[in-house]
This record gives C-alpha cells, structure tokens and sequence, in this order.
C-alpha cells in the first residue's frame, strides 16, 4: 500500500504555518475574551443569588414573626 500525499508546493510550508500560529493566536485571543466574560457573568450570577436568599430569608424571619405573634393573640 502506497501512501499518496496531495500536491503541495514545499515552499508555501512556511507561509502555511504563519497563517497557522495566526489563526492560533487570535483564537486564543477570543479564548481568554470569552472566558474573562464568562466570569463576569458568574460572579453577576453569584451576586443576584446571594441578594435573593437574602432576601429570602428576611421574608421566612418576618413571616415566622406574624405566624408567633398571630399564635400568641388567639391563646
């Protein structure tokens, strides 16, 4: 069995391989972009939740109030 290699000039092999890191690069560029959002975009997250349960249980403390407080006028 013959391997059969497709024609490619040995002299576009350096050129090929600038475009090649080139490519690289950029998308490593766009890699750490999106990546750097990503991370904004968690600690955003991070922070609505906190907020919510914080509030949360604020609500539950004051609802658990009303309830001891209602339980205590009715006895």
């Amino acid at each position: 069995m013959e391997i059969q290699l497709p024609k490619y000039p040995a002299s576009a092999g350096p050129a090929a391989a600038k475009r090649l890191n080139g490519m690289r690069e950029r998308s490593a560029a766009a890699r750490a972009t999106l990546q750097r959002e990503l991370d904004r975009t968690v600690e955003a997250f991070d922070r609505a939740f906190e907020v919510a349960d914080r509030q949360r249980t604020v609500r539950d403390r004051i609802a658990d109030a009303a309830k001891a407080d209602s339980q205590r006028v009715t006895r």
